[in-house]
């Protein structure tokens, strides 16, 4: 398989990661802020998918059996995400050991909290409760199914055609928001509405039609504004774990405005966007560790203020120049890993 570059999906990718990094784990992570902004500005995780989608979306296909393509996708996948997050976990257990045993439990990393079943659960690619700031790799083994799926979504597309496969889609995400599962509850709807956005970016992306275009936005944006007016948005996280029909509307809804904007507002291309575009997903995996540090320099602000906005600024700022940090030295590992001599 090919692939042309699209330059404006590396510009999107690296405002959604900035996004995720610097303002949604600063406003969760750190709680700031109150309702409606935290709920409002939700829309990363519909955001991020829709982009990876929209990425495969440019991929020529080639004439393979369903076993032949997803051995391919497997491979990949393990390359492009398993093995860096298992190079970040072995780095992060190495740094909570000596946070633990040789500075007093510096950056409040504790190993002996840790039971047999957390560190399981993160290699896994769980979070763990007993691990500050580290929840967010729920991600990985979200999208790595949902990807793992595409060559079954194309060949059931080809059959049924792909507006009745997002209407199935859209139908068994509603069904079940009303069920429970007493076992991987949130895993198992997140699959679906996750699917939903990934094939809308791969099938979408180079155009759709202007009216279904008009229509889809109209309607998700007016849906969405009574499930905020009445209450029932609110709070949002509650609807994206696990997802349900509430996530799914704002979602869709989110996107397309996003979609109004970036078509009349065109963002320069740069080096700096283009480093958090291919380190991104390095810089996302990191954060339990800018977070850490961002917590232990900010404690002076934290313990002189109360405003919200003054933490937020301050937080923001130093995970952003952390991360940017942590992923132009990654990028320097990964050039003296390439260049030497006995690779």
């Amino acid at each position: 398989m090919t692939t042309n570059r699209d330059h404006r999906l590396d510009i999107f990718r690296s405002l959604t990661m900035i996004h995720i990094v610097c303002v949604i784990h600063v406003i969760y992570w750190i709680k700031i802020f109150d309702e409606p902004w935290r709920s409002l500005l939700l829309f990363e995780m519909p955001a991020i998918f829709f982009i990876a989608g929209a990425s495969q979306s440019l991929k020529k296909d080639c004439s393979m059996s369903l076993f032949k393509e997803m051995s391919a996708l497997f491979v990949n996948r393990v390359r492009r995400v398993l093995v860096p997050y298992y190079a970040f976990l072995a780095v992060f257990y190495v740094v909570m050991a000596v946070c633990t045993w040789c500075f007093d439990c510096a950056l409040d990393y504790d190993l002996r909290k840790l039971s047999a079943a957390d560190i399981v659960k993160t290699i896994a690619t769980g979070g763990s409760d007993n691990i500050n700031f580290y929840g967010h790799t729920w991600f990985i083994s979200c999208y790595l199914i949902v990807s793992l799926l595409l060559p079954v979504y194309k060949r059931i597309m080809t059959l049924i055609g792909k507006y009745h496969f997002l209407v199935c889609n859209i139908l068994v995400i509603i069904c079940l928001s009303y069920v429970e599962f007493p076992i991987g509850d949130i895993m198992v709807k997140n699959i679906p509405l996750y699917s939903f956005f990934y094939m809308c970016g791969y099938c979408f992306y180079r155009g759709i039609k202007r009216n279904m275009f008009i229509v889809v936005a109209t309607l998700s944006t007016i849906v969405t504004i009574v499930f905020f007016l009445s209450g029932i948005a609110m709070p949002m996280q509650d609807h994206k774990f696990p997802a349900d029909y509430v996530f799914l509307c704002y979602g869709i809804s989110a996107l397309s405005l996003l979609s109004l904007v970036f078509r009349r507002i065109s963002v320069p291309h740069s080096k700096l966007l283009s480093l958090w575009n291919t380190e991104g997903y390095n810089i996302y995996l990191y954060q339990a560790l800018t977070y850490s540090v961002a917590v232990f320099l900010c404690r002076p602000l934290a313990a002189a203020t109360n405003s919200h906005l003054a933490l937020f600024a301050a937080y923001s700022a130093i995970i952003f120049i952390l991360s940017t940090l942590l992923a132009i030295i990654i990028r320097g590992v990964k050039t003296l890993h390439q260049n030497s001599p006995y690779r």
